[in-house]
């Protein structure tokens, strides 16, 4: 989703990698997939692959969706929007998403769990006519693969700052375990494998957080760089094109409002769901890793001003990978593996829900 913010790269090419980083990223995303086709087991009709039997409770839920949420895009093309818009990126991601999660939860979610359905284009046909039901389901087809692909992009970067050379193959064969685990165990098997997954990305989060605001000293180093990245603590920081800044502030909630509500990525949990209450908590619960991801790197975004001050519009996305491979090393020997096996199984997590998403699509709406 916030993978578009990405801007082009222009990418130092030195591996900060060591033996012991590369065992500890191979030993958590295979750890992660195994954990998740294990699952495999209680897969024995359709309504097991594609809802996991309706049996999900609502803090598996809550991962699960928070895991769909985040992913190497949103470390490192949130970082980026941290760079450069300031608080004005905060606003519109917390809020927009916020704003956007409790209409769901309040008034979507009832409706997709009252009426039964499998995808949210299935209830489209319930609520208009078949058309509408096709169309849903093409265009989401559509627009998931695209996530997928900047998810991939996100990734690429990642390897190319940190590792120092084109890393396709080693995308290629992430996305191909998960697909074998998206594939073996379905929607309970991406659920449970998404709660390592979230762990890791919050331990990552955290690490970074304290290393940065560490760097920079804490409070009191924030306050005496006010002069540098003053104005972008404001809301209405950033806008183009002549709009008025609260006008394009309000134009960007709006655009992300929208996101929970049309995904059949998060619709599945939600009809997947043991009862209606765990689907509505689960939902709710969802936003929490969310706020404190997207926080954290847009506050690393803003203090990359002074932190990382060779970096320019052309180049910011390169912000996060480089904080990674800056600190991580310092502090311990196989903790940037650690940090690269984050973003590797955060973006599978996504790319696993977008599997199932498009899996249910396919069979239920345009198949069946």
């Amino acid at each position: 989703m916030i993978g578009l913010l990405l801007a082009s790269q222009t990418i130092e090419t030195t591996n900060h990698m060591t033996t012991l980083d590369w065992v500890v990223a191979a030993v958590w995303v295979l750890g992660t997939s195994l954990f998740g086709m294990w699952f495999v087991r209680f897969v024995k009709t359709a309504k097991d692959f594609l809802v996991a039997g309706r049996k999900l409770k609502w803090w598996q839920i809550g991962i699960a969706q928070a895991a769909d949420s985040v992913d190497a895009g949103d470390f490192i093309a949130i970082a980026g929007l941290g760079w450069l818009m300031g608080f004005t990126g905060l606003g519109y991601i917390w809020i927009g998403m916020a704003f956007g999660t409790y209409i769901l939860a309040r008034y979507l979610a009832p409706m997709l769990y009252r009426t039964g359905v499998v995808t949210n284009a299935e209830f489209l046909e319930l609520r208009f006519n078949p058309p509408m039901r096709y169309a849903s389901a093409v265009i989401q087809i559509f627009y998931r693969f695209i996530a997928l692909a900047l998810v991939g992009y996100a990734l690429a970067t990642m390897f190319k700052v940190v590792v120092g050379i084109d890393m396709t193959w080693g995308i290629v064969i992430s996305m191909c375990i998960t697909i074998l685990y998206v594939f073996a165990s379905g929607q309970l098997g991406v659920v449970m494998a998404a709660i390592p997954q979230v762990a890791l990305m919050l331990i990552l989060t955290a690490i970074i957080f304290f290393s940065v605001f560490a760097d920079i000293g804490w409070l009191s180093g924030f306050n005496a760089n006010k002069e540098t990245y003053g104005e972008m603590l404001s809301l209405t920081y950033y806008s183009k094109d002549g709009i008025d800044n609260s006008v394009f502030l309000i134009g960007l909630i709006l655009v992300l409002f929208t996101y929970p509500l049309v995904n059949q990525t998060v619709a599945q949990r939600i009809v997947s769901a043991y009862s209606e209450s765990d689907a509505r908590k689960g939902s709710i619960v969802s936003i929490l890793p969310w706020f404190m991801v997207t926080g954290v790197a847009i506050m690393a975004g803003i203090v990359g001003h002074v932190l990382m001050p060779g970096l320019t519009e052309e180049t910011r996305s390169e912000l996060y990978p480089l904080y990674m491979a800056k600190y991580l090393p310092e502090l311990s020997n196989g903790l940037l593996g650690l940090g690269m096996a984050a973003l590797i199984v955060g973006s599978m997590s996504t790319g696993a829900g977008i599997g199932t998403a498009i899996s249910g699509l396919v069979t239920n709406d345009l198949v069946k």
